[in-house]
């Protein structure tokens, strides 16, 4: 267990013992002695042969990813690139099928127009 402010605090409080004047209460955090720790630090284990060659080997991993995610970000450029040539050829091709549209309802206006005029003369003359 590693021993926390509140540990230390607690075992620093045991070092000294209470007096009727408690002169410690105007001690600040520093000045409290703290038991030290006697655990000894873990030491590295040296470094292999295997642990050099798996080292070796992430790292060409690590390249070769970055390899393949460079490579796939150039792709998707491309197919942005061409995905927007696409789009404006779309919308061109919808400009024009508009005006086409629009023209086309202008000439079916007239021409219903022409054909109500043609048969009111139609009716006009059988009458006579």
């Amino acid at each position: 267990r590693i021993p926390t402010f509140q540990n230390k605090l607690i075992m620093a409080t045991l070092a000294y013992p209470a007096t009727p004047l408690d002169t410690r209460s105007n001690l600040s955090a520093r000045s409290i002695k703290v038991a030290p720790n006697n655990r000894k630090r873990a030491q590295k284990p040296r470094t292999t042969d295997s642990d050099e060659e798996r080292r070796a080997a992430n790292r060409r991993a690590a390249f070769q990813a970055r390899m393949r995610k460079k490579k796939q970000i150039a792709e998707l450029q491309d197919l942005v690139k061409e995905l927007s040539k696409q789009v404006l050829a779309s919308k061109a091709d919808c400009v024009a099928l508009q005006f086409n549209l629009k023209s086309t309802q202008r000439e079916n206006q007239y021409l219903a127009l022409s054909l109500v005029g043609v048969s009111i003369g139609s009716m006009a003359s059988s009458i006579r």
